[in-house]
């Protein structure tokens, strides 16, 4: 996946949960354009992250734990900067 490809998508799913509006894995699966085999490798990737995500059958939807937010920020760094990569 491309970078602006990987910001979108994360951007989208981020969304998504602060609305609570997933719904179901193949729901949710289907909003991101992949399979759900690959949601469920992409939010295990987030909770090694500290990204907690559950979801709540009651509601039908995926949401956050926590106060906590998925954010995709590129930067130039310059090249005096490069010391601190």
């Amino acid at each position: 996946m491309n970078l602006l490809k990987m910001q979108s998508y994360l951007e989208l799913l981020d969304k998504l949960l602060i609305e609570e509006s997933t719904g179901t894995a193949d729901c949710l699966a289907d909003k991101m354009g992949i399979g759900v085999r690959t949601l469920f490798l992409h939010l295990e990737h987030l909770r090694h992250l500290g990204i907690e995500i559950r979801y709540d059958p009651s509601r039908k939807t995926y949401c956050y734990t926590s106060d906590v937010r998925i954010a995709f920020d590129l930067k130039r760094v310059e090249e005096r900067d490069s010391r601190l990569l």
